[in-house]
């Protein structure tokens, strides 16, 4: 901008070197107070930065292959999904078969609109039955945002995590999705923190 307004370009140079002092001195101030230190921070980049933080990240860095995990097979009779049900906090609940290949996923929700059946009707109600045909796999090179995404259009608390050869790895709920999503904020502010002190 100075070369065009003295239309003399010899002074670039010492021009160059008198904004790069000024930015080495004057870093730590600025002329806008209520400005946040990172976007991060700013309400206005919220929505945005979710989806970036959730797109970087892998299903595999966020689900837990150890957590116990209630599953079933094809022929458990609802006596037992009762009991299970009763015994944990699963939202869904995994049906696979002797090589853990998985077969399909039970909703809670659905063994509890069982629950309002006739006794005489439970008796003969197998897990196979109880399979939710809304409930998607994903893969553990899936992003966290993809999954999010599924579990927001399904309307489901848990998602089942497969191998590319279909054997069930662990499930993914929302709260492990909340949970990574925190960490990885943290670790941005740390880093923009860091940043700044450097």
């Amino acid at each position: 901008m100075v070369g065009d307004l003295t239309g003399n370009y010899s002074l670039l140079l010492p021009s160059m070197l008198v904004v790069g002092l000024s930015m080495i001195i004057t870093h730590r101030w600025t002329i806008y107070p209520e400005q946040v230190r990172t976007r991060a921070e700013s309400p206005a980049h919220r929505g945005e930065l979710l989806t970036d933080v959730l797109s970087e990240l892998q299903v595999a860095a966020v689900f837990e292959p150890t957590r116990e995990l209630r599953t079933f097979e094809a022929g458990t009779p609802l006596a037992q999904i009762l009991r299970a049900v009763g015994e944990t906090r699963q939202h869904a609940f995994p049906l696979v078969d002797h090589e853990r290949k998985i077969i399909g996923v039970i909703a809670l929700d659905d063994v509890r609109k069982v629950m309002a059946d006739e006794q005489a009707m439970r008796n003969l109600i197998v897990a196979h039955d109880l399979v939710s045909p809304n409930i998607p796999y994903i893969g553990q090179n899936d992003t966290v945002q993809h999954a999010l995404d599924l579990l927001a259009l399904q309307h489901v608390d848990e998602l089942p995590v497969v191998s590319d050869d279909g054997r069930l790895l662990g499930m993914l709920g929302r709260r492990d999705i909340i949970a990574a999503y925190r960490r990885r904020i943290a670790e941005l502010s740390d880093g923009a923190t860091t940043g700044s002190k450097g």
